[in-house]
């Protein structure tokens, strides 16, 4: 047997000239002292869980409808099993392609509708000046074939034509988990722009092309959008990024809803409840004039608030009861506002 050290200068000199010509060679064992652990071959060099017979088969490994690699099936399938465990609403794709990640989230949502959004004739015009791909890339798709693909699952509901248009008949919906593929610019903004409202508090938005180099308009568009929003993009080595929904809007772009006919204003229920609450720590209301002790909020905070600063920013009260129990009302308020939408739609 070769002694260690030698194997261990063949191997460094072997990855180096793999390194010359751009490549990178790397040893995915567990280091012998490990190799008896539970499920050591598939540590590669962590555990990769995806690599097991039943991710394998959970993930469709061997199901050439979907470009998206193993590993990022896997974050797509666990993050949208957590979203739809945790949070009412649908689930949305745009970007279907051939239907491969489609077919995972209609079983994982299999209560719920999964609505999905493509030309389903290949990629629509693009923006040279922030996209690479070019009109018609993709295009080895259709309508007739993903539907046949899918034709085991009752709860899928495809929409052809481009974003946003398409997305009108989902107007009155809310979300628990969206996953956006669309590669460019223009499209990834408008979807962003259209379903951050429409997000459950704590859903999630899963985008596949952000960290692609072959798709900078789409982390453009992604950066652009959430520049000023209170949630911050977890990007991944997979390429993808994800937003957690925070349970907290800008205040001043809380929607308004139609309950019982009759047009609602979620910003009239905050004026109200938040000059009826009271801090639990010292007893003191709210109101909307400061207090002698200092615990509460002058006049300022009705001017944040219809200036659209998010709670955290009002940053006027100096008791952190009254501050969690506005939070907590403003919480409650969304959600009410939220159901009384799907309600009527």
């Amino acid at each position: 047997m070769m002694p260690q050290f030698i194997a261990r200068q063949i191997v460094g000199i072997t990855q180096r000239l793999f390194k010359f010509v751009g490549f990178d060679l790397v040893d995915n064992r567990p280091a012998p002292q490990h190799r008896g652990i539970k499920d050591a071959d598939y540590y590669r060099p962590l555990f990769s869980p995806w690599f097991t017979p039943e991710w394998r088969e959970k993930l469709h490994a061997d199901d050439s409808h979907s470009l998206v690699p193993l590993h990022a099936r896997y974050v797509l399938y666990s993050l949208a099993l957590d979203a739809v465990r945790r949070c009412t609403g649908d689930v949305a794709e745009c970007g279907v392609y051939r239907g491969g990640s489609a077919k995972l989230l209609a079983g994982i949502a299999s209560d719920r509708t999964v609505y999905l959004f493509d030309t389903f004739h290949g990629m629509p015009a693009t923006d040279p000046s922030r996209d690479l791909h070019l009109a018609g890339d993709f295009a080895d798709t259709s309508l007739d074939a993903v539907r046949e693909y899918l034709s085991g699952h009752k709860n899928v509901e495809l929409v052809p034509g481009l974003v946003p248009e398409s997305l009108e008949v989902i107007e009155h919906k809310t979300f628990a988990f969206v996953h956006i593929d669309l590669d460019i610019y223009s499209a990834i903004k408008a979807a962003c722009e259209f379903f951050y409202s429409r997000m459950q508090p704590g859903g999630v938005l899963l985008f596949d092309d952000y960290g692609y180099s072959s798709c900078p308009g789409a982390r453009l568009a992604i950066e652009e959008f959430f520049a000023d929003k209170p949630e911050t993009p977890l990007v991944m080595e997979t390429g993808q990024c994800s937003i957690v929904r925070s349970s907290i809007s800008p205040i001043g772009s809380m929607p308004q809803c139609h309950a019982n006919g009759k047009r609602v204003s979620v910003m009239s229920d905050l004026l109200t409840a938040i000059e009826n609450l009271k801090c639990p720590s010292c007893d003191h209301r709210l109101g909307l004039h400061a207090s002698e002790n200092g615990c509460g909020f002058d006049q300022g905070v009705r001017r944040d608030i219809h200036s659209g600063n998010t709670i955290e920013n009002l940053g006027i009260c100096r008791c952190d009861g009254v501050k969690r129990e506005v939070i907590a009302a403003i919480a409650a308020i969304q959600q009410v506002h939220m159901t009384q939408e799907s309600k009527v739609a």
